[in-house]
């Protein structure tokens, strides 16, 4: 009898393991899905006037929610900063 229900809860234990295992494939499945088709959209401009090269370059993913921008002119030094949720993650130069 006593096997009985150890046997019983061992197998409810592999069954709720298997499926917080299916849980975690396919949240890394949908994941691995955004990666390969929300495209992303970028822009760069530059030019080359009087020796002093100049340009910016900015990209956006998954609808804006990450974005790059970067800017470079001989005026100033060069920009660039990493956005995730509007929030600054990463900046070239603390202004």
């Amino acid at each position: 009898m006593y096997t009985l229900v150890a046997l019983k809860a061992v197998l409810m234990l592999l069954f709720v393991l298997f499926k917080l295992l299916l849980a975690v494939a396919a949240v890394l499945f949908v994941l691995v899905l955004l990666v390969l088709f929300v495209p992303v959209r970028y822009t760069a401009d530059g030019c080359y006037s009087d020796g002093k090269p100049e340009g910016k370059a900015s990209a956006e993913w998954f609808f804006g929610v990450l974005r790059f921008y970067a800017v470079y002119d001989d005026a100033s030094e060069p920009k660039a900063e990493l956005r995730l949720l509007g929030i600054k993650i990463y900046d070239l130069i603390e202004d």
